[in-house]
């Protein structure tokens, strides 16, 4: 959905309202204020649309009555970020639809890294975004590196339904290393039945000692998984 509002008077009261809608409508992707009649009071409520809908394709909101050079000057800081993290996302999905050309992802290549982390400071929304375009399409990637991307919990569902069909996506190595995962039960689950998976690093995250038996289960039904790397967390192995 297109919104363009460019060169309409639009004062800062019908801004506001504006902007608020367009935060809770995805299906909106372009939007343009400018060359309206938007002051300072705006300028609040479009950094906020700027920092929560980075899937905003494009947002226009030059030539308009700002009187803070700060405020415009951080408009034009973060229109250029939003770009950016555009820009992040199209690439990403262009490497994981990128068939037989592209065998590893690695979120901790020394340029890739650096920018993915500038990035994911501000789009919290980005990890699940790389997950979900893995799930979504047949993808021949066999070596992912997410160590120290700050996975969650929350992403687990969606890894774990990479990990359950090899015909999605057929990992043979995965690196979750330092992140902050606690519950792997889904993703072991999924693993008892995998047939690709030969490494997988979850060390130094907060695996509870409770999360042993799933573990121990789904080792005992799979004869691909060749290492799984545990340091660093409270997880016990041991079968009462």
């Amino acid at each position: 959905v297109n919104i363009n509002l460019a060169g309409n008077c639009i004062q800062d009261s019908g801004a506001i309202k504006l902007i608020n809608a367009v935060m809770h409508a995805p299906a909106v992707t372009y939007f343009n204020l400018s060359d309206n009649l938007l002051k300072d009071a705006s300028a609040y409520s479009l950094l906020h649309l700027l920092d929560k809908r980075y899937d905003l394709e494009h947002i226009h909101f030059e030539d308009n009555r700002l009187i803070s050079p700060h405020h415009q000057k951080m408009l034009d800081v973060h229109g250029r970020l939003h770009q950016v993290h555009t820009d992040m996302r199209a690439t990403l999905k262009q490497i994981i639809e990128n068939g037989d050309d592209v065998r590893t992802l690695n979120m901790n290549d020394p340029d890739t890294g650096r920018l993915w982390d500038r990035q994911q400071q501000a789009d919290d929304t980005l990890l699940e975004f790389v997950f979900s375009v893995m799930a979504e399409f047949r993808s021949h990637i066999n070596e992912s590196d997410f160590a120290g991307t700050r996975v969650r919990d929350q992403h687990m569902p969606t890894l774990s339904r990479i990990l359950s069909d090899p015909d999605i996506c057929p990992l043979s190595i995965l690196n979750l290393a330092d992140n902050d995962i606690t519950d792997v039960t889904d993703m072991f689950r999924a693993l008892k039945h995998n047939k690709c998976l030969k490494r997988l690093d979850l060390s130094r995250n907060r695996i509870p000692r409770c999360n042993g038996f799933p573990i121990v289960d789904a080792l005992k039904g799979n004869r691909i998984l060749d290492v799984l790397t545990l340091t660093g967390n409270p997880v016990s192995l041991s079968v009462p």
